[in-house]
């Protein structure tokens, strides 16, 4: 599945995909112009896409949830993280929304906040229904605020910013191979396989409350997002990724290129991409609501952020 959204300093696109092993998707993506109205541009969530919730807060979202806890369940995690961001995203109060961006405190309390509110969200869902008890998943999304992204993060999937021919990883990852290469050991990380995908820090129906990641970045025209799940970075390394992302292709293109990739490679998990390319005007117009036009503040091209 392939969506995308286009607008003049826009052009973003979301794909997903079952790879060759697993039996069902249980990934989603959205991609959300969040304006008067929170408009889903698109999105893999069944009847979502186009659906329009009243706010009164302007910027774009961006989310990728990796769905676990066996066949349905995972999907039914990472559905209603989809479905609980972007209500509450909507909903925020306007005034934590639009101070100056450096007294974004309540902002940022407002963003960290989602996590835990998805988290008692499975935990009831869970104790209605035993099987779901399990369930759980990723969330990896940023919220733009031109030229600010702010990227909020729990579990495996990722954000890299690509600028200049350089791509970084934005968010970190919390599995427990992470946890042994950050405390100094890489080789407890290679003994023990499983551990690269064993996760410590997750949304789910379980009682351990999610610690997210919160972290703000000052974008630039020429800058591209992309937010992925690790069905795509267990298969292309960094250098892979930023090949790709760095060729003239349409955003919607390079989520396609990206995920036959990594099914040539074995396909291994789900696959999902979300990718926004802040170039300029893209060759199409069309969008979701209205275009949409920024003004940038005088010499933003020239402000460092790596």
């Amino acid at each position: 599945m392939t969506e995308s959204y286009h607008s003049r300093m826009f052009q973003m696109a979301g794909a997903t995909n079952q790879g060759r092993v697993r039996k069902s998707n249980q990934d989603q993506f959205l991609i959300a112009d969040h304006r008067r109205l929170l408009d889903v541009c698109c999105s893999s969530v069944e009847d979502f896409d186009g659906e329009k919730i009243v706010s009164g807060n302007p910027g774009e979202l961006l989310i990728v949830a990796d769905g676990m806890g066996g066949y349905q369940h995972g999907a039914v995690a990472s559905e209603i993280t989809i479905r609980e961001m972007a209500a509450f995203v909507a909903s925020m109060r306007h005034d934590a929304t639009s101070g100056a961006i450096d007294d974004d405190v309540e902002f940022r309390k407002a963003l960290s906040s989602l996590p835990g509110k998805i988290h008692r969200h499975l935990q009831i869902d869970g104790k209605k229904d035993l099987a779901k008890a399990k369930m759980g998943t990723t969330l990896t999304a940023a919220y733009i605020r031109w030229p600010w992204c702010y990227v909020f993060h729990v579990g495996d999937s990722r954000c890299y910013l690509s600028r200049d021919g350089i791509l970084k990883q934005i968010t970190h990852d919390h599995t427990i191979a992470q946890t042994y290469i950050d405390a100094g050991m890489p080789e407890m990380a290679l003994r023990n396989p499983a551990s690269q995908h064993t996760l410590w820090n997750s949304i789910s129906a379980s009682d351990n409350e999610p610690h997210p990641d919160l972290t703000r970045i000052q974008l630039k025209v020429g800058d591209t997002l992309v937010l992925c799940s690790d069905g795509l970075t267990r298969h292309l390394s960094s250098d892979n990724i930023l090949q790709e992302i760095s060729s003239e292709l349409s955003a919607e293109d390079k989520c396609q290129r990206l995920i036959k990739l990594a099914n040539d490679r074995g396909g291994r998990d789900n696959i999902t991409v979300v990718i926004a390319d802040f170039a300029g005007a893209p060759t199409s117009q069309e969008s979701c609501g209205e275009p949409l036009e920024f003004e940038l503040p005088p010499n933003l091209a020239d402000t460092a952020v790596m």
